[in-house]
Parts: structure tokens; C-alpha cells; sequence
């Protein structure tokens, strides 16, 4: 029993030795990447992807109305924000920040900060408006130098304005893809600490504007402390604006818009429907300067919903839509719910130590299946867990994060014949010459001192 034990311990770190040291060492070197250059378009590829891409529309989303700005000046978004408050809209998320750079208003490096007519005119838009304004949080080059994130530094509108509106930040959760600063965004921080002071997401914050039950139980799903070391919130993405459609594995899938967008002349010509700004969250921010056909990719990210499944198309998402996707999840309380590191550890400990008590049995039966369960059980595990990742996900909107099980199931088969089989053999040989080593010492010296004569 004590020697299975030790047979098992050592094929456990065996396996784990394979699964993140050898496997990764090996697929870093150039000439894996170059015999097998596929594998670099899948580096940004997760598997939540299918999900995200595949699952059934959803219909429209009709408490979100997106309305773009395009390139209007201050007066321009005064005017905008003025006519929606002529149909009673239920909060306006305004997505742009009011200020000047270093704070320094001159006409030279901030013009639009000297116009006093354009903003007396914002200000009284906002003042008779029900407003969040976007902020930006930032990290100072001291609080960089802490083990955790520490956002110091609060970058509002001018007080002009941000007195007279509640606000929160704007930043996402993003990782640059390439040397063009085109960004990947996945996931966001619900809300911070700020010196000491909870500041809530632009999302949340609108959110909290329209149902402050159901942002405030979407809030209550994480501790104090997991809000202290920004513990990122997985985006639950349903759908873009305008149609689209894309491929996947040669399946075409169509894509109906799933939020409703006006443009800055339909709005301001009247030329749009009254109900989608009535009772509605009214999301105004930038949408490109000729609406949605504006080739430019600023503010545009890479998402879950990108039309290519691996490697990379064009940026697919503006930052507006991307905020309007989180407020839909909280509204619709589809928070993405995953175990925690602790208990994601456990299971896949369970599971890989099953297998290799399981194969380790198999192997000293010599049993005539072995070779033959040795490939088709880990492959029918990874086939079951993918399909457990995806369903769950999908129709429970739980992440079960069993990628590490499915990659180390691949090794474990491999660590049990390395083992039992030239492994055992070696610590066999390598036993035998240390007792050699020690019957060939001299008499006097192998002599146990309590067999001495006075």
C-alpha cells in the first residue's frame, strides 16, 4: 500500500511536470512555432467564444438606446441632449469626458474650453437631465510599484458639468494583441476602490440610474475584498449593433442587431422613433463620423463576437456598445458565475488523480484493454467536460474553468507508462547500485558501532 502511494505521488508529479513545465517549454521554441504556425492564431482564442457565437438570438434589447455623437462639439451634444429630454428618457449615460489636458484651459490648447456659450448650454442640458457622465481611473507611477492594482487617481469632467451628474469610470479590462494598440476586451472591473472610496463602473453606474435592486444585487456578488484586488467580472456578450454574419467551422450564422442605434442628424431631424427614447437607458457617445460605416477603429476593440473564431479579422466592437452589452447583462441579471481558483484546483485534482489510480490499476493487471482505454477515455473526458463547459455556460451562464483538466488528461497516460514502465526500471538499477556502492565499503567502515568489542 505504501509503495502505491509512492507510485501514485510520483505519476502526479509527473504529470504535472509534462502539463506546465516540458509541454509549454517545448511549444515556446521557434521551431514548434514554426512546424506548427496554426498555433499562434489560437493564442487569443478562448473557448467561451463558442458559446457567445453560437448560442440563439435573444431578440432586441429594448430598454438600450444608443445614440451617436459623432464629431459634435459641445453646443452639438447640448442640442442632442436636449432633444431627448423631450421624450422623457429614464437616464442618459453620457460617454465622453468634458475637460482639458492637465486641467489648463487657454485657447490655444483648448479652445472648446474657452467657449462659454457652448458650456452654459451643456451645463443646463445636464443640470435638467438624469445623467452619468463617464469618468477615467488611473494608476499613479507609485501605486505601479504595489503587488495589487491601485487606482489613485480620479479623472472627471470639469466640475462645471460632473457637479451636476453622478459618474463612473469608463476603463475596461483589455490586452494588447498586436503592436497597434488594437485591443481585446473580455471582462471589466464592476466597481474599484479609489482612496479609500467604492467608485462604480460606467455600466453599473447607469444601471444603478435605471433598477438600483438589480445593480446592487449584480454588485453583491463580490466581497469587499475581492473589490480591494479588482477581481474582473467575465462580459456576458449578446449582440452588436447593426446585422452581421459570420462563419464558423463552415456553419454561416446571421446576427440581427441587437440594440437600436440613431444617428446624431436622425436624431436631430426628428427622423427616428419616439419609443426608443421613452422610459429608455440613453447611451450617448461616439459611433464613428459617418455612423456605423465610419472605416476608422478608434474605440473599437477585439470581443467574443468577432466574426473570425481564431486569429484575428478587423476590431469588431465600439466602446459604447461594449458598455451597453454589460448594462443588458446586469438588467437582465446574467452575471456570469465561476468557481473560485481554490475549487477549480480541487476538482481538477480529483479528477486527474482518478485517472492515473484508474491506469496505474489497469497497467499492473496487464490488462489486454490498456492500450486501447489509454487513448479512449481521456478523449471521451475531454469530449464530456467540453460539451458539461459549454452547456453550463450557455444555459446557465456558469463558468466552469476545466481547461487545465482537459490539458493535463492528455498527459496522464503518458506519465503512468513513463513511470511503471522505464521509470521503475531506472529507480530499480539506481537502488541497486547505491546497495553495491555500500557492500563493496570497508569492514571497519560499514561496522555497526554498538557491535564493537571494549
Amino acid at each position: 500500500m505504501k509503495q502505491r502511494l509512492v507510485d501514485f505521488i510520483i505519476i502526479l508529479l509527473i504529470t504535472f511536470s509534462l502539463g506546465y513545465g516540458v509541454a509549454p517549454w517545448i511549444t515556446d521554441r521557434i521551431f514548434f512555432q514554426v512546424a506548427f504556425p496554426q498555433l499562434i492564431a489560437l493564442e487569443d482564442f478562448h473557448w467561451e467564444d463558442f458559446v457567445f457565437k453560437l448560442r440563439p438570438d435573444k431578440g432586441r434589447e429594448e430598454r438600450i438606446t444608443l445614440i451617436n455623437i459623432s464629431e459634435g462639439t459641445r453646443l452639438d451634444i447640448a442640442r442632442q441632449i436636449e432633444v431627448i429630454n423631450n421624450y422623457q428618457p429614464r437616464v442618459i449615460g453620457l460617454d465622453v469626458l468634458f475637460n482639458c489636458p492637465g486641467g489648463i484651459k487657454d485657447s490655444a490648447n483648448c479652445p472648446f474650453g474657452m467657449d462659454t456659450v457652448a458650456n452654459r448650454a451643456l451645463r443646463n442640458a445636464i443640470v435638467k437631465s438624469k445623467v452619468v457622465m463617464s469618468s477615467r481611473v488611473w494608476e499613479s507611477m507609485a501605486a505601479a510599484s504595489d503587488e495589487y492594482e491601485n487606482y489613485d487617481s480620479l479623472e472627471l469632467s470639469d466640475p462645471e458639468f460632473s457637479r451636476f451628474a453622478s459618474h463612473g469610470f469608463s476603463n475596461f479590462v483589455t490586452d494588447n494583441v498586436d503592436t497597434f494598440s488594437v485591443i481585446q476586451c473580455r471582462s471589466f472591473y464592476p466597481s474599484i476602490m479609489n482612496k479609500g472610496s467604492r467608485v462604480n463602473s460606467f455600466a453599473v453606474e447607469v444601471a444603478m440610474n435605471y433598477d438600483s435592486v438589480k445593480a446592487n444585487k449584480f454588485l453583491a456578488r463580490r466581497s469587499n475584498r475581492e473589490v480591494e484586488r479588482f477581481k474582473e467580472e467575465l462580459i456576458n456578450f449578446r449582440g452588436n449593433v447593426g446585422s452581421y454574419y459570420y462563419s464558423v467551422f463552415g456553419r454561416v450564422i446571421s446576427k440581427a442587431y441587437y440594440f437600436d442605434v440613431i444617428d446624431y442628424e436622425e436624431l436631430l431631424t426628428g427622423n427616428f422613433s419616439h419609443e426608443l427614447i421613452k422610459d429608455r437607458i440613453i447611451l450617448l457617445g461616439y459611433l464613428g463620423e459617418r455612423y456605423l460605416d465610419d472605416p476608422a477603429y478608434e474605440n473599437r476593440f477585439y470581443t467574443p463576437l468577432n466574426p473570425t473564431l481564431a486569429g484575428r479579422s478587423l476590431p469588431d466592437m465600439l466602446g459604447l456598445v461594449i458598455h451597453a452589452n454589460i448594462i443588458s447583462m446586469i438588467l437582465n441579471e446574467e452575471g456570469i458565475n465561476q468557481l473560485s481558483p481554490f475549487w477549480d484546483f480541487t476538482v481538477m485534482l480529483i479528477v486527474i488523480s482518478l485517472n492515473i489510480l484508474f491506469f496505474m490499476n489497469l497497467l499492473r493487471e496487464n490488462s489486454v484493454w490498456y492500450d486501447s482505454l489509454g487513448f479512449l477515455i481521456p478523449v471521451l473526458q475531454i469530449i464530456i467536460i467540453s460539451w458539461l463547459r459549454i452547456e453550463l455556460l450557455s444555459s446557465f451562464n456558469f463558468r466552469l474553468d476545466l481547461e487545465n483538466i482537459i490539458y493535463l488528461l492528455a498527459f496522464v497516460t503518458f506519465a503512468v507508462n513513463i513511470y511503471m514502465g522505464p521509470g521503475k526500471k531506472w529507480l530499480a538499477l539506481l537502488d541497486h547500485k547505491i546497495k553495491a556502492k555500500k557492500t563493496a565499503l570497508p569492514e571497519g567502515i560499514r561496522q555497526d558501532p554498538s557491535t564493537k568489542p571494549d
